[in-house]
This record gives C-alpha cells, sequence and structure tokens, in this order.
C-alpha cells in the first residue's frame, strides 16, 4: 500500500503476486492479491459509499460556520 500511495495507477494482480514472490518469498494467488489489492486501494482512497456519507454532516458544518448558508 505504502508504495503506491498518490499513485493514480494500481498494480495489478499479477504484479502483487510477483512483489510478494521476489519481495518476502511466498506464493499467493491471482484471487488473494486481487483481495489484497482492493483493500489497499480503500485504506488509501476512502471506499465512495462512507464518503457520501459524510455530507449530511459536512453541510450541516458549513452551515453552522457560515449562518445564511443555504444548502440542500
Amino acid at each position: 500500500m505504502h508504495k503506491y500511495e498518490g499513485i493514480k495507477e494500481w498494480p495489478k494482480a499479477k504484479y502483487i503476486v510477483q512483489i510478494m514472490r521476489n519481495d518476502y518469498g511466498c506464493e499467493i494467488s491471482d484471487s488473494l492479491a486481487w483481495d489484497s489489492r482492493e483493500y489497499a486501494v480503500n485504506a488509501v482512497r476512502g471506499i465512495p459509499e462512507e464518503s457520501y456519507g459524510k455530507i449530511p454532516k459536512y453541510l450541516h458544518m458549513l452551515r453552522e460556520a457560515n449562518p445564511g448558508t443555504h444548502s440542500s
């Protein structure tokens, strides 16, 4: 995960399998590599559904900090 923070292009599952083999000497399946990739992406970028859930709180704080602000 730390190798790809801030990078838009994430590694493919096959590349993760190679990293695990070369750097750590262990074999993992393509599906485990894909799951770990998805976990890392969500950990770095956040889960979209959770971000959308924060909008009402943000709008409330916006109205509290700026009286007279209109939001829906």
